[in-house]
């Protein structure tokens, strides 16, 4: 994939076949066209995807083949887009059926593909636990010796860590409303003695 992109980006190659998130995902200067050989489910998708081309104020387009089930979407497209700047063209049944023979005798191409994909994908998964096998074998001594790890807790311990804090903020706010109730108290004792001392007299003060 990486050597099919690179090779799309060089100019060695004039066109790249890409799957809807590497539509999503991909910013190479240059691109003219975007045909979206299916329309995407979204309108947002649809945006992304031919975001491709036209990029940093540079001209391009995009061509999308619908059909009958993409009504909503394109009507969708055809409301946000510029007066003037879509243009519909209606595809002769027999060129559809010509192309389809064409497809429909690349499947088994396309199959052995998907299987030796399956198959490299099985291969470095499996170089992988080689390898991981081979390091615990070579380094067992100094895995093995290091202290085990303690930052991390189980489910329960979460839990138990939940409900403690819980607790602790619930004992938080109760302290601090007694607090304030306390200061009020004292607030409304001062305030009493003051009184009881403004009406006593100058000579018993």
């Amino acid at each position: 994939r990486m050597e099919a992109l690179e090779a799309f980006r060089d100019g060695k190659v004039d066109f790249l076949l890409a799957t809807n998130l590497a539509s999503r995902g991909l910013d190479i200067k240059g691109i003219e066209t975007v045909i979206n050989y299916d329309m995407p489910q979204s309108y947002e998708h649809y945006i992304h995807r031919v975001g491709r081309t036209a990029r940093a104020g540079r001209g391009g387009r995009s061509v999308t083949f619908t059909g009958e089930a993409d009504r909503k979407i394109l009507k969708m497209v055809i409301k946000h887009a510029a007066k003037g700047q879509i243009r519909r063209r209606n595809i002769d049944a027999e060129i559809v059926s010509k192309y389809r023979e064409k497809f429909d005798k690349l499947k088994n191409q396309i199959k052995e593909v998907i299987v030796e994909e399956k198959e490299e994908k099985a291969i470095r998964l499996a170089e992988m636990e080689i390898q991981k096998n081979k390091n615990l074998l070579e380094h067992e001594k100094e895995i093995f010796s290091k202290p085990a790890r303690t930052w991390f807790q189980s489910k329960q311990e979460k839990q138990k860590s939940k409900l403690a804090a819980k607790e602790q903020s619930n004992s938080n706010v109760e302290t601090s409303e007694t607090n304030k109730k306390r200061k009020r108290e004292k607030t409304v004792k001062l305030k009493s003695k003051r009184d009881k001392r403004a009406k006593k007299s100058k000579s018993k003060r």
